[in-house]
């Protein structure tokens, strides 16, 4: 609750966007993409599930 009053968002919102966080932290200590070293913040959206163009902008 707290979080979501300092950013003036909704509980839902804040729970949403924690789901994706977690999400992105297993996908990036258990999985490695193919062909690749590494994931780029937008394939690592895409492959939580984050919808095209959603980020934290200065967070």
């Amino acid at each position: 609750m707290e979080v979501s009053r300092r950013l003036r968002v909704t509980p839902d919102t804040v729970r949403t966007w924690r789901r994706f966080l977690e999400r992105v932290i297993v996908r990036t200590l258990e999985e490695k993409p193919n062909n690749a070293t590494h994931r780029s913040a937008r394939s690592m959206a895409a492959a939580a599930g984050m919808p095209p163009g959603a980020h934290f902008a200065g967070a």
